[in-house]
């Protein structure tokens, strides 16, 4: 059994037309999001076993929270290029070449490839949009990561951090 762990970065800076987009750094609250998600994360599986990433600044800086959450090593994360504003295609051959040690794994990205992607798997779950720092959880029947599409997959959790604040404030 595999479980994933899909998560759209935190709110970004506004646009700054002069700098290109891959450079958008996380704002303040952001940084909040990102920190509230990651202890959430660390409550419901303190065994986090591999981050996977985007290389753009405001997912780095979303996944390197995630892991000082889960304290692992931002040494380890993967950042691949594809995970970058990705479609379907993309998600789905980043996770189907993760190495199949890893039973726990985060991967950070984008919208609205992360939305579209989470609608594909037909798992009697559909949203509308992820909402920024989003966690969206799936169990996956199988020991291999390559045939994650195949396998049978369930529906576990899904989370973002307004939901979050609100059952804290009750």
């Amino acid at each position: 059994m595999k479980k994933l762990y899909l998560f759209r970065h935190a709110k970004s800076k506004s646009q700054n037309f002069n700098e290109s987009d891959f450079i958008r750094s996380l704002s303040e609250s952001g940084k909040n999001e990102a920190l509230l998600m990651g202890q959430k994360l660390f409550a419901l599986n303190n065994q986090i076993d591999f981050f996977v990433s985007s290389p753009a600044l405001r997912a780095r800086q979303t996944c390197e929270i995630l892991c000082n959450c889960c304290k692992y090593s931002h040494e380890k994360i993967s950042f691949e290029e594809n995970l970058y504003l990705p479609d379907t295609n993309a998600l789905a051959k980043t996770i189907s070449t993760i190495n199949n040690l890893h039973n726990n794994i985060v991967l950070v990205s984008h919208n609205p490839g992360i939305t579209e992607f989470i609608n594909l798997l037909q798992i009697g779950v559909r949203i509308d949009e992820m909402p920024t720092c989003g966690m969206f959880v799936i169990k996956v029947d199988s020991n291999n990561w390559s045939s994650f599409f195949e396998s049978e997959k369930q529906f576990l959790y899904f989370d973002y951090p307004t939901n979050v604040q609100r059952s804290f404030s009750k």
